[in-house]
């Protein structure tokens, strides 16, 4: 049971009034963090770590952890970065890479896959190289857009590398 060894440290160091930096660590079964919704737009998500990204849920949005450690950094105001990130899978994230508003990151699943990922629209999503066709999408916000994506069976239960470029 993963949230027996969970832990959620906020760091403490020099005094930074713009920010928060919070370690999340556990075994790695515990896959998502319930946070309040209004913290979700101040990620600064290029100096977190082992963050995918988030869902909206009924009573918060739900962090998506790709491991056993992340570092989780909050902005006092919203950071009007758009980036990329993962709404929700249907599958294990793993192997988490992001470089700018790009990302990469294995997938896993015992079912045929199903991801949600939020990106700008200029963005292309790939899995082993080949290029993805969105099956449905919806605009998050101005910039943003919300799009599904089908894993065929064989290569989600393999893992299949699924990068994001933009």
């Amino acid at each position: 049971l993963d949230f027996e060894s969970f832990s959620l440290v906020r760091e403490l160091g020099p005094a930074n009034a713009t920010q928060q930096v919070w370690r999340i660590t556990g075994n790695g079964d515990l896959r998502t963090v319930r946070v309040i919704p209004t913290l979700s737009e101040r990620i600064n998500w290029l100096a977190s770590s082992g963050i995918a990204g988030y869902q909206a849920g009924p009573d918060g949005h739900y962090l998506h952890l790709t491991g056993t450690q992340a570092r989780l950094v909050i902005e006092s105001i919203p950071t009007g970065l758009d980036i990329a990130y993962v709404e929700s899978a249907n599958g294990r994230i793993s192997n988490f890479a992001r470089l700018n508003n790009s990302m990469n990151f294995r997938f896993n699943a015992h079912v045929k896959g199903s991801l949600q990922l939020a990106h700008p629209p200029a963005c292309k999503v790939f899995a082993a190289d080949k290029r993805l066709k969105a099956s449905k999408r919806r605009r998050t916000n101005s910039t943003l857009t919300s799009h599904s994506y089908q894993i065929p069976l064989a290569d989600a239960r393999a893992g299949i590398l699924v990068s994001i470029r933009c």
